[in-house]
Formats: structure tokens, sequence, C-alpha cells
């Protein structure tokens, strides 16, 4: 039996515009926590269902669209499953 800790949210996420689409940032999880990858959501207007538009293992993302609208959330995977998301964020 692996003792790996619950996945805590990501925090600090920060959506930018760029040219081709949009570029996320967020704090790295505890070391502790052994994350295997971090799930982005997006959202059109933030109040209906967030739906995965990717997953990586580093704390940043870009997301080439033709709009820069929406909002977006992050998660961070474990063994032990999958952290609450993280605040919401849209472009700035």
């Amino acid at each position: 039996e692996l003792d790996v800790p619950d996945p805590s949210a990501p925090g600090g996420l920060t959506v930018k515009s760029i040219e081709i689409g949009v570029e996320l940032s967020w704090s790295p999880n505890p070391v502790s926590e052994q994350i295997r990858e971090y799930i982005v959501y997006y959202s059109e207007n933030g109040t209906s269902q967030f739906r995965q538009i990717g997953t990586v293992q580093e704390p940043r993302f870009e997301y080439i669209a033709p709009f820069t609208a929406g909002t977006f959330r992050v998660t961070a995977v474990n063994a032990s499953g999958e952290s609450d998301p993280s605040p919401a964020a849209s472009p700035n």
C-alpha cells in the first residue's frame, strides 16, 4: 500500500493571452504529493460545465485557440486520485 497523500488543489493559476491563444501557469504541488500529471479544464463562460482540454506533467500549459475568453482551472493527479480544482482564472 503506497502512502501517498491526497493531492491538494493547485494554486497560483494565471492565464495570459498570447498571439495564438492562452498560456497558463501555476504553482507546482509539493514534491511529497508525487504528482503524476495536471489536468487542465476549460469553460466558455465559467458557469457551464468545465471540460478537459489537456494533461501536462509540468505546471504550465499553452492552449492554442482562436478565442482568448473563458475560464480555466487545473487539478493535480497522483496515485490517490484527482485533487479538487484550483480557483478558476480567466485571461488577463
